[in-house]
């Protein structure tokens, strides 16, 4: 098992290898209106520990924009590898960057 973070890029649009939480972890994409939210869903099951991961981001940065083009090319080739058999991630991106296995 491995655990990728997505790509990033500043608001200007340069390729950055910065991430938006200072520890790696803790901020998410959330979805837009009208898409499933899987934090809320398991939040509102009772599963309080979903989004406790927030409380590990040590600082979030404001300057970085989800790269959502590299990130689908990263995710795309996973996907496609036989060897990988799950890939792991919320509901509302899968739909978003259009990840289908081949």
């Amino acid at each position: 098992m491995i655990d990728l973070f997505f790509f990033y890029k500043k608001r200007t649009g340069e390729m950055t290898n910065l991430k938006p939480g200072r520890s790696g972890y803790g901020v998410l994409e959330n979805p837009q209106k009208g898409e499933e939210n899987t934090t809320s869903l398991c939040l509102s099951k009772g599963y309080f520990q979903y989004d406790y991961p927030k409380f590990l981001t040590l600082g979030k940065r404001d300057d970085l924009i989800f790269d959502e083009l590299r990130t689908r090319e990263l995710l795309s080739l996973l996907v496609r590898e036989k060897k990988v058999k799950k890939v792991f991630i919320e509901v509302h991106l899968k739909k978003d960057l259009v990840l289908i296995r081949n």
